[in-house]
């Protein structure tokens, strides 16, 4: 999840539609948020009481210097819908793409990189996305093999 809201991050106005009170600040700490659940508008309903360290920053999702507060406060409804914050933890990045913003997603899957060509038709891939204002992704799995001299 918290990978798809950086990815949104490019496109502000993508996360201030999901907030119904826009960009307000709420006075009374609750928010509604809409979600797409099965392709369906969904609106979860959060206060902004987040768990906290003892030097009073978030523990879960945290927003770098900016002190800004969407990003646990978007954790915290998703963390609702699936049941707690362990579950929400780790998934597939589509799903949080569509969660958060109700829209098809592409998955791109290639394998190991060994080559220049492999890598040109890559970046070509996502520049061309890119280019046209998707959201775009990625997910790095490590095999554990390393590399060799």
């Amino acid at each position: 999840m918290l990978a798809a809201m950086g990815s949104m991050a490019e496109f502000p106005e993508l996360i201030t539609s999901m907030f119904l009170s826009g960009q307000e600040i709420s006075e009374s700490g609750i928010y509604n948020i809409r979600f797409f659940i099965r392709g369906k508008p969904w609106v979860v309903t959060v206060d902004d009481y987040l768990l906290t360290n003892t030097n009073g920053k978030p523990i879960f999702a945290k927003s770098g210097n900016t002190n800004a507060m969407w990003p646990a406060i978007l954790e915290k409804a998703w963390a609702k819908i699936v049941g707690n914050y362990e579950i929400s933890d780790g998934g597939y990045m589509e799903t949080s793409l569509r969660a958060l913003t109700g829209v098809p997603v592409f998955t791109y899957k290639c394998g190991y990189i060994d080559n220049n060509a492999d890598s040109e038709e890559l970046w070509t891939t996502f520049k061309a996305a890119d280019d046209i204002d998707y959201l775009l992704s990625t997910i790095v799995y490590y095999t554990g093999t390393g590399l060799t001299n």
